[in-house]
């Protein structure tokens, strides 16, 4: 079985198409939903979409005291799935994503694998062009990296990890980081499964953008504590 976690928050329009999306794809076994979220809008429209597929969309209640991490933690404990696919409310998978990730789990030393999110922003202004910019450097190195069978961190916007490699993941750092070096510590491989696109808004003012920056800043900062001996491999 597949595991789906969708983290959203206040986004109830979004996350419908994000969950549309995967009910779209064709999956190589069965599959599960997970929608975590705090909100009542966001909330209701999930519930909706339950009723529909009742066997399928499971909704997790997010306490507004608890994060992002602390949510994926108490997750991990409960979906079925062998592969545990993550992404956020306002991502849309492109057609066979899942399909694109899963065949790299066939190899039995991948523990994780990384999706590759792409922009939906205009690109004719300055933070449109910054997105794409950053997009495809972020790319380029994530493919050298795969390719040269070495360390890679994942995005948080689409990407995926074998079941039972990581019970628990720190609550003060990027999970997106952090994760995939953990498992790689374990001495499993990360993948890059470039042909699963995930597309994405980008902030379209420069508070948002530098507001961004500092929080994944911030989230990344502890990652030097955790990896210890082994801070080379620090990508970000």
């Amino acid at each position: 079985m597949i595991s789906i976690i969708i983290t959203a928050r206040e986004e109830p329009k979004a996350t419908y198409e994000c969950i549309k999306r995967f009910l779209e794809q064709d999956f190589p076994e069965k599959y599960e939903i997970w929608v975590t979220c705090p909100d009542e809008s966001t909330k209701k429209v999930v519930m909706n979409q339950k009723k529909i597929y009742p066997k399928i969309i499971n909704f997790l209640q997010q306490p507004l005291n608890k994060g992002k991490n602390s949510m994926l933690n108490i997750l991990f404990k409960k979906v079925k799935g062998g592969v545990i696919i993550m992404t956020d409310g306002d991502v849309f998978v492109e057609k066979n994503c899942v399909n694109e990730i899963y065949q790299f789990f066939k190899d039995p030393k991948v523990g994780a694998v990384c999706g590759r999110p792409m922009s939906l922003n205009p690109r004719n202004n300055m933070l449109g062009y910054w997105s794409y910019l950053l997009n495809y450097g972020a790319h380029k190195i994530r493919k050298k990296l795969f390719m040269q069978g070495k360390f890679l961190e994942c995005s948080g916007y689409l990407w995926a990890i074998r079941k039972g490699l990581i019970d628990k993941i720190p609550l003060d750092v990027a999970e997106d980081s952090i994760t995939p070096y953990l498992i790689w510590d374990r001495d499993y491989k990360i993948a890059y499964a470039e042909k699963a696109i995930a597309y994405t808004k980008f902030p379209t003012n420069i508070k948002d953008w530098i507001n961004q920056k500092v929080r994944t800043t911030k989230a990344h900062e502890k990652l030097i504590y955790y990896m210890k001996g082994n801070k080379k491999v620090r990508v970000k």
